[in-house]
């Protein structure tokens, strides 16, 4: 289902715009701690693929991309495969999918199609 929301992505990101997404992302901390039905973030370091290819992009993509792919696969062993942890994760927490009203107030957060996800929010990803 799905519901229309009021407000707008901004038309500019700001420092004020950047603050206001720092503090929704705190607020989805532990948000999860009672939902062990929703899965954990898979890092994606040893699987890649349909429908979100990730590594066959940076295989093709460039000499430099290739390397940093390289890099990844040479460290996976200390990585885990998913990422630990009981706070909400949406998985493109951009200011694009973040509604916002005429005082800078969020309204909404959409584009949730990729899913909600439990891990940790801090991972810059």
């Amino acid at each position: 289902m799905q519901e229309r929301l009021p407000g707008s992505p901004p038309s500019a990101v700001t420092p004020t715009v950047i603050d206001a997404i720092i503090q929704l992302n705190e607020r989805f901390a532990h948000v999860l701690h009672d939902r062990p039905d929703v899965p954990l973030l898979s890092l994606c370091l040893t699987v890649s693929g349909d429908p979100y290819p990730r590594h066959e992009v940076l295989a093709a993509h460039s000499d430099r991309s290739r390397r940093v792919l390289e890099a990844i696969q040479g460290n996976r062993r200390a990585a885990p495969e998913e990422l630990a942890g009981d706070d909400l994760l949406h998985v493109d927490l951009t200011s694009s999918n973040i509604l916002f009203d005429q005082t800078g107030t969020i309204t909404g957060v959409v584009d949730w199609n990729l899913g909600a996800y439990r891990g940790d929010r801090s991972l810059p990803w």
